[in-house]
């Protein structure tokens, strides 16, 4: 299993964070509060690959994010296709933003 490059975008704060390689962490992520975090993953290999994200809280504990892609708890894997993107957003709660890394 290999972790394929991610890019991070706070839209809001207009901030990005690319990760090349096997492995990486992003430092910080929010959603919610009128922030939204939005994750795109792209396999530029030739063949299948798969994807981790682990989400925590600025104290390390499993964090629960709430995305366009369904709840995520601290663990998210998806197998791809060669060439291929997906995106992921953060649809926190309006009042109380969430923060944490990944």
């Amino acid at each position: 299993m290999r972790l394929v490059p991610a890019f991070l975008l706070f839209s809001a704060l207009g901030y990005a964070e690319v990760i090349y390689g096997c492995s990486g962490s992003i430092a910080h992520i929010a959603a919610g509060g009128g922030i939204q975090t939005t994750f795109t993953i792209t396999n530029i290999g030739d063949s299948a690959a798969s994807y981790q994200l682990f989400f925590n809280d600025n104290d390390g504990r499993p964090l629960t994010l709430v995305t366009d892609a369904g709840t995520i708890s601290t663990f998210f894997e998806v197998v791809f296709p060669a060439h291929m993107s997906r995106t992921i957003r953060t649809t926190g709660p309006a009042d109380t933003p969430i923060q944490g890394w990944a």
